[in-house]
């Protein structure tokens, strides 16, 4: 990749950067960080005919997430409760946006490595190899 390349790629990633952390600087509402999971269950009734014959009920939904660096499950309930569903996709955006970022600079780190080798010019024992 030349110099020139170099520079179109750095000034592609930056404009790509920028419009990210304008969305990320846009978001405004609250969000849960963990996601929806779905179990079945066996009840606790002794004579229940599905789970005599070693079927559960369900699915039950259940948010997972971690909180005090433990991992819970906290009961939702069958249908989907579309505020907390609406901030985990927030979160996940979220989320998704600053890995981005995170690529962007890695892959700007790179580029500026390689712009400078190209403009580094070698020094010899007769002087500069311009």
């Amino acid at each position: 990749m030349n110099t020139s390349e170099i520079r179109q790629a750095v000034s592609r990633l930056c404009a790509e950067r920028n419009i990210i952390e304008q969305e990320l600087l846009k978001t405004r509402n609250k969000m849960v960080r963990g996601s929806i999971v779905p179990q079945m269950r066996k009840c606790s009734l002794a004579n229940c005919s599905k789970c005599t014959k070693g079927e559960k009920h369900g699915p039950f939904l259940y948010l997972s997430t971690v909180i005090n660096g433990k991992s819970i499950h906290k009961y939702i309930g069958k249908e989907k409760d579309n505020q907390l569903v609406s901030s985990l996709k927030r979160y996940k955006a979220f989320k998704d946006n600053i890995s981005r970022i995170n690529k962007i600079h890695k892959e700007l780190g790179s580029l500026w490595q390689q712009y400078r080798e190209q403009l580094t010019v070698e020094i010899t024992d007769n002087g500069l190899a311009l």
